[in-house]
C-alpha cells in the first residue's frame, strides 16, 4: 500500500478518486469494444477479399484501436491501485479521526493550547477590524458627500434656469432660438454634471468594495500563514514527545492541524 499525503484525505478527494476510476474504466471498456469492431471488420473482410487486402484496409485502423486498448487498460489499472490505496489509507485516517484512547492521547500532546497562534490569530482579526472600519468610514463619508452635492445640485438648477432666462428677456429675446438654444446646453450641462456625480460615487463605491475583499484576502492568507506554523511546531513537538517514529505519526499530524484549522474558524 502506497502512502497517500494526509491532507489529501477527504471525502470529496475519495468521491472524485471513485469517479475517476469509474470513468477510465468505462473508456477502457470502449477501447475494448472498439477494437473487437476492428477485429470483426478484418474477419469479414478476409473472407470476401483474403487476409493481405484487409489488413491493407483495415491494419493501420485495427493497431491504432489495440493501443487505445493498451493504453486505457494501463490507466485504468493505475487509477484502480490509487483508488485502492487512497481507500485504505482513508479508512485508516478516519478510524484514528474518531475518539479513541490511542489517538486522543497523542494528540493532546500534540495540540496543547498554542498561545503564539493565539496571538497571531487576535492580531490578524484586530487589524482586519481596524481595516474594515476604515472602509466603512469611508463609504459612509462617500455616500453623504454625494447626498450632499446631488441635492445641491438639484436645489440650484432651478435658479440656473431663471437667471438664464431674465437674461435673455432683459434683451427682449426670452422667445427667440437664443434662449431655446441656451437653454438646451443648460439642461444638457445639468445631464452631464448629475452623470458624472453619480460616475464618481460609483467609482468610488467600486474601491471600497475592492479594499474591502483585498482585506477580507489578507485575513485569509495571515490564517492559512498562522496555520502552516501551528502545524510545523506541531511536528517539532511530536519529536519531542518521542513519538518521530509513530507509523500514525503523519496521519495524526493530519488530523492535528485540521482540528486547529476547526478552532480558528478556517
Amino acid at each position: 500500500m502506497v502512502n497517500i499525503d494526509p491532507a489529501l484525505l477527504t471525502p470529496t478527494n475519495m468521491t472524485a478518486a471513485n469517479y475517476k476510476y469509474r470513468d477510465l474504466n468505462a473508456k477502457y471498456t470502449m477501447a475494448i469494444a472498439a477494437r473487437r469492431r476492428m477485429q470483426a471488420a478484418i474477419n469479414q473482410a478476409t473472407k470476401a477479399v483474403g487476409s493481405a487486402r484487409a489488413m491493407e484496409v483495415y491494419g493501420s485502423r485495427y493497431r491504432s484501436a489495440l493501443a487505445a486498448e493498451t493504453a486505457a487498460q494501463k490507466a485504468s489499472a493505475t487509477q484502480k491501485t490509487y483508488y485502492g490505496d487512497f481507500g485504505k489509507n482513508y479508512n485508516r485516517f478516519m478510524g484514528l479521526a474518531k475518539a479513541n484512547p490511542n489517538a486522543d492521547t497523542a494528540l493532546s500532546k500534540l495540540t496543547p493550547y498554542d498561545p503564539q497562534s493565539a496571538a497571531d490569530r487576535l492580531a490578524a482579526q484586530q487589524a482586519l477590524n481596524q481595516r474594515l472600519l476604515q472602509v466603512q468610514t469611508g463609504r459612509q463619508q462617500l455616500g453623504e458627500d454625494y447626498q450632499k452635492n446631488a441635492r445641491l445640485m438639484e436645489q440650484d438648477q432651478p435658479d440656473r434656469y431663471r437667471a438664464l432666462l431674465s437674461g435673455y428677456a432683459g434683451r427682449g429675446l426670452a422667445y427667440s432660438s437664443g434662449y431655446a438654444n441656451a437653454l438646451g446646453n443648460e439642461t444638457a450641462d445639468f445631464t452631464q454634471r448629475r452623470a458624472d456625480l453619480d460616475t464618481a460615487n460609483q467609482r468610488g463605491q467600486g474601491a471600497a468594495a475592492m479594499d474591502e475583499a483585498s482585506a477580507q484576502s489578507t485575513f485569509q492568507g495571515q490564517l492559512a500563514a498562522i496555520l502552516s506554523n501551528a502545524t510545523a511546531r506541531l511536528a517539532d513537538n511530536a519529536g519531542g514527545l518521542g513519538m518521530a517514529g509513530n507509523t500514525d505519526l503523519p496521519l495524526l499530524l493530519e488530523i492535528a492541524r485540521r482540528r486547529l484549522a476547526a478552532s480558528a474558524g478556517g
